[in-house]
């Protein structure tokens, strides 16, 4: 078997860009309407949390909304779609803290189960 292992590291300038394009989607509740003041890291029992500031229009106070699990990876994924970075579906896709950004490590294995080989005489 072979299995490839990317990693794909996120400096806080990134994470608060990816936490804009995820809080200008549609469909999405977490985040409220407003202006995203601040992002940052922190671990809850081991697993990552991003720490969102909002400055919502009128109110007079930050609003702060935590997001883990899925809704972090949606929000890596959602960058990684707007810059290009290749991203396999059927990749295993793991986050975790590093340093005050965050890491993807994407794990694929399996490439040749899909793939048909031609075997030509020269």
């Amino acid at each position: 078997m072979i299995v490839e292992r990317r990693q794909i590291l996120f400096s806080s300038e990134a994470l608060l860009e990816a936490v804009r394009l995820y809080s200008a989607l549609p469909q999405q509740q977490d985040v409220p309407f407003g202006v995203i003041a601040s992002a940052s890291v922190t671990s809850a029992g081991g697993n990552p949390v991003l720490n969102i500031m909002v400055q919502q229009s009128g109110a007079s106070q930050l609003r702060h909304v935590a997001l883990n699990g899925m809704k972090i990876l949606a929000a890596l994924i959602l960058l990684c779609r707007k810059r290009q970075v290749p991203i396999p579906r059927q990749a295993r896709k793991t986050v975790a803290i590093e340093g005050e950004g965050l890491v993807l490590t994407l794990f694929c294995s399996d490439y040749a189960k899909n793939t048909q080989l031609e075997a030509r005489a020269a």
